[in-house]
């Protein structure tokens, strides 16, 4: 049994585990970080910064009209998050109910004898016995709850496509608003939601500001070179 482990690779980390923790390193979600904060130390370094915030202190209504749209933006893309997330789990059920199967005993051993059974071996076994020890086993039953989980999951993918799509235009249309809105009112090029977010926790104060993005900048390049390494 421990020989057949070691075969497999069982006495490390599998291949599976090493792409989950491959996917699962913020690199490129730090990537993105730091364009924003590059972005917004370029509007302090060019002076650009004073004048999109006291644009905003001086037209209120403005700032309280795009404060409303960020912060629907924001919700929109997070639900649009989660449901592209529930729809990549739903999609899983409509792949072969055999693969499922297989899937599903690859990473056991036997229950009855304790060895480790090669997928070959349990495709084979499928038609009339069961995938893990060979013994007599009718799985009419477990085909038919599987196949009850596609039909579900098929029911479900398409009801989320559709919400999606709805959630995509509702955040297209906010996104526009937000366009047409910064670009009626003069100095408001620049600002975007990080930009918008920063001034806020700041209130305002640009020396805060401005120590804020370096601090974040030199942190945020220290974790990419974190994750860099321990990609590579």
């Amino acid at each position: 049994h421990l020989e057949e482990v070691r075969r497999r690779g069982g006495d490390r980390s599998s291949v599976k585990q090493l792409e989950r923790e491959l996917d699962s390193l913020p690199t490129s979600q730090t990537e993105n970080r730091i364009e924003d904060i590059e972005e917004l130390q370029r509007l302090i370094d060019s002076g650009e910064i004073e004048s999109i915030s006291a644009r905003l202190q001086k037209h209120f209504e403005v700032a309280e009209r795009l404060d409303e749209l960020y912060d629907k933006r924001r919700s929109l893309e997070d639900t649009l998050k989660q449901k592209r997330r529930e729809l990549s789990v739903a999609s899983r059920y409509t792949q072969e109910v055999n693969d499922l199967i297989i899937d599903a005993i690859e990473e056991f051993t036997c229950p009855v004898c304790g060895r480790l059974v090669e997928e070959r071996v349990a495709r084979n076994r499928l038609p009339s016995n069961c995938p893990q020890c060979g013994r007599p086993r009718e799985l009419s039953e477990l085909r038919e709850r599987l196949h009850e989980k596609v039909d579900e999951a098929d029911t479900q993918v398409d009801e989320l496509k559709d919400e999606i799509s709805e959630l995509e235009k509702e955040l297209a249309s906010v996104k526009a608003e937000i366009t047409e809105l910064q670009e009626s009112e003069p100095d408001l090029e620049g600002l975007n939601q990080f930009v918008r977010t920063a001034l806020k926790q700041a209130d305002h104060d640009l020396d805060q500001l401005q120590e804020r993005t370096t601090i974040e900048l030199e942190n945020h390049r220290d974790e990419l070179e974190q994750a860099q390494s321990k990609e590579e």
